[in-house]
């Protein structure tokens, strides 16, 4: 349990649209400095991945999974580079197929169930020696939860998630039909993936001939049309039944921190109905519900935006591995490499 006072939210933000808006404007004028690698998948496509290496040593490394037409130039991204850029981490952030600078080179995009390129980035990250800390937020943290479940890495120490997509059912359905969540959120999605989908059109002509582009008026019918058919699924309500990840929560075995909103306008679970407060999913899972926060932006402050809370919940999650005391890394990494017959050394490194 993360002993911590509730958010206190600036005075006037008076409603979870406020909240979630106020974010793009969030970090908006810093420009940050980061290399750029191309990973190369399977089935002939790549995943481009920016970086900033802080420790040459790497010890420490915070991967960084954004959420839906997300990049490293979104407002968390951004707060969560400056901050740990101080603590000397590296910081990756892998940008999805359709959310990268350049096209892609097949049909696919970035969803809600993408495990084979959530399993090839984190064999990746995981094939050195470095301690592996992942943050995902809204689309980005749902897929970790749909793979954590099946991953054996034992470089990932701690897994924190904001806002994730526990129940596709009831955000694809209010980002479709309700009026409001439709208006403010609904519509600045669909406006995005429906000119990447026009793209895609234009570079594969002859598969997307049977979707008129300017007919899909809705979430709903973008995944019915394309997300669906393309990825594996039947229609829109399987993809959505099969991406939800809220029952799949007992079956992860890192230590994982699952951070929601009773106001969040868009992702709603069975766990924004809960008292704010802190609870436990497992004996690795907690979840805190936050009385506010909107989606994904759990801004503090008394008038000018700040992510001091937010912040604060990621370094006492993360920093608790880190600051046992020495003489029980040296136990725990002895008893583990005893087990599975590695060095202590090559298990975790002493900073």
């Amino acid at each position: 349990m993360l002993k911590d006072n509730p958010l206190k939210k600036p005075f006037w933000m008076f409603n979870k649209h406020i909240e979630t808006i106020a974010s793009i404007f969030f970090l908006k004028n810093l420009n940050l400095k980061m290399n750029t690698q191309r990973l190369f998948t399977p089935d002939y496509d790549f995943i481009d991945i920016d970086f900033v290496i802080n420790d040459p040593q790497k010890n420490n490394s915070i991967i960084i999974f954004h959420g839906l037409e997300g990049s490293s130039k979104s407002f968390y991204c951004k707060s969560i580079i400056r901050h740990f850029s101080k603590k000397k981490w590296n910081i990756y952030i892998p940008k999805f197929r359709s959310c990268g600078d350049y096209e892609n080179w097949s049909l696919k995009t970035y969803n809600g169930i993408i495990k084979s390129d959530i399993l090839l980035l984190l064999s990746k990250f995981c094939c050195s020696n470095e301690n592996i800390f992942i943050f995902g937020t809204s689309l980005g943290a749902s897929n970790i939860l749909n793979v954590l479940g099946e991953c054996h890495l034992k470089q990932i120490k701690r897994v924190f998630l904001s806002s994730p997509v526990l129940d596709f059912v009831s955000a694809g359905t209010k980002l479709s039909y309700h009026f409001i969540t439709k208006f403010i959120y609904g519509n600045y999605f669909l406006k995005k993936l429906k000119r990447k989908l026009l793209k895609k059109k234009i570079k594969f002509p002859g598969y997307f001939d049977h979707i008129n582009i300017s007919d899909i008026n809705s979430i709903k019918k973008f995944d019915d049309l394309y997300t669906a058919p393309f990825h594996g699924f039947n229609n829109a309500y399987d993809y959505w039944e099969k991406a939800s990840c809220s029952n799949k929560l007992n079956k992860i075995k890192y230590k994982t921190y699952i951070l929601v909103s009773q106001n969040d306008p868009i992702c709603t679970s069975k766990y924004s109905y809960f008292s704010e407060g802190e609870y436990k999913v497992n004996n690795d899972v907690n979840l805190y519900v936050s009385k506010f926060g909107g989606h994904s932006s759990f801004f503090s402050g008394l008038f000018f935006l700040n992510h001091d809370w937010f912040m604060r919940k990621l370094d006492l999650f993360f920093d608790y591995f880190n600051e046992l005391p020495m003489w029980f890394q040296i136990l725990f990494v002895s008893v583990v490499g005893a087990i599975y017959g590695i060095k202590g050394t090559e298990l975790i490194k002493r900073k």
